[in-house]
């Protein structure tokens, strides 16, 4: 089974976020929901509204640290 691409790019804005916000990668890998479709793991719907919103607060952070 491999990874969708949406998947991927997912956790690599997280990685790069967490990075730049000095948050830790681990708690935001670990909520991440996936379902399996068509032989691809995908996030579920439900997941990626949540990792919209955690991006944000990140970005948040970051920006304060500037």
């Amino acid at each position: 089974m491999k990874f969708s691409d949406n998947l991927i790019s997912n956790i690599a804005r997280t990685l790069q976020i967490a990075i730049i916000s000095g948050t830790d990668i681990v708690d935001h890998l670990r909520s991440f929901e996936v379902e399996e479709k068509e032989g691809t793991l995908n996030l579920t719907s439900e997941s990626l509204e949540r990792i919209e919103k955690e991006i944000s607060t990140m970005l948040e952070v970051a920006k304060k640290g500037e």
